[in-house]
Formats: structure tokens, C-alpha cells, sequence
């Protein structure tokens, strides 16, 4: 009897941590939106380049859409997919367009963003063969953290 109580006892706290786990997602999710995105990718396959370079840049539009401030806004990951294989994840830079190192947002403020990889990445045989991509982007804040994904980017080529 004992080894039950005990057991649904953790069971009861497993449902209750998981659901506070993703009331609290929700509620930082909801803090901030992406008005706008533009990415380009494009493969430089220019003669004397070898390896040819995968490159991505873009600028995003973000709005804080909470009743406070949000500081310290940051692009901590970028994750490229192609036919769902993950085949690059990495750190991007990630500047205000406007306003230098301002990475804050007041209360209903929207700040453009530009973002990319500063030096290209070896061209990986899964995006040479597909051309299209998604993408997911993993912004962090004083708040928490927010996800956004862009679906079927086509990839270009550069000669």
C-alpha cells in the first residue's frame, strides 16, 4: 500500500511539473511576435571558390507584445532543415538594424534586427540536392525564450 501512495505520489508530481513547464513556454511565447521576416540563402558556387559556401542573412521584425519591457534580446540559434534532417545548427550574428547595440523592446515597440552567418558554411550534399529549406530561429530574452519558423526558403545559386 505504501509503494503505491509513493508511486502515484510521483506520478501526480511528474503531471504537475510537466504542466507548469509548458503553461510557463506559453506565456514567454506570447511575449514576443515576429511582424516580418526576410531571409535569403544562396550557395556560392563561384569558380576558385572550393568548397563552395552555404550563406544565410536576413532582418527580422520583432514587437514586444507584453504589458513590460523585454531586455536583452538575443538570436541564440539558428537550425536549417532540409526534408526535416537537421543539417546545420548554429550561433549568427545578430545586430539592431537602427540602433547599434540596443537589444531591448519597450512595452508595444517594434525594432528591426538583421541576422546572418559571417563567414559561409561548407555546403552540406542535402541542400545542393533540394534547394528548398526551413528554418527555425531560437530568440532568448530577459523573459524567457521564443521560437519562429520560416517553411520552404528556396535556396539559390550564385556562379
Amino acid at each position: 500500500m505504501i509503494k503505491f501512495l509513493c508511486n502515484s505520489l510521483i506520478l501526480i508530481l511528474m503531471v504537475l511539473i510537466t504542466s507548469c513547464a509548458h503553461s510557463e513556454k506559453t506565456k514567454t511565447e506570447s511575449l514576443l511576435e515576429v511582424v516580418n521576416i526576410e531571409i535569403n540563402v544562396w550557395l556560392d558556387l563561384m569558380p576558385g571558390v572550393s568548397p563552395g559556401k552555404f550563406h544565410l542573412t536576413g532582418e527580422v521584425t520583432l514587437k514586444n507584445i507584453s504589458d513590460e519591457e523585454i531586455k536583452d534580446i538575443s538570436l541564440t540559434k539558428i537550425t536549417v532543415y532540409s526534408s526535416y534532417d537537421v543539417v546545420y545548427s548554429f550561433k549568427p550574428y545578430f545586430t539592431n538594424k537602427m540602433e547599434g547595440n540596443n537589444f531591448n523592446l519597450e512595452k508595444g515597440i517594434t525594432k528591426v534586427f538583421r541576422f546572418g552567418i559571417v563567414e559561409g558554411l561548407k555546403i552540406d550534399e542535402r541542400i545542393a540536392d533540394n534547394k528548398m529549406i526551413n528554418i527555425k530561429l531560437i530568440f532568448v530574452s530577459n523573459k524567457g525564450s521564443y521560437s519562429y519558423s520560416a517553411d520552404s526558403i528556396q535556396v539559390e545559386e550564385a556562379y
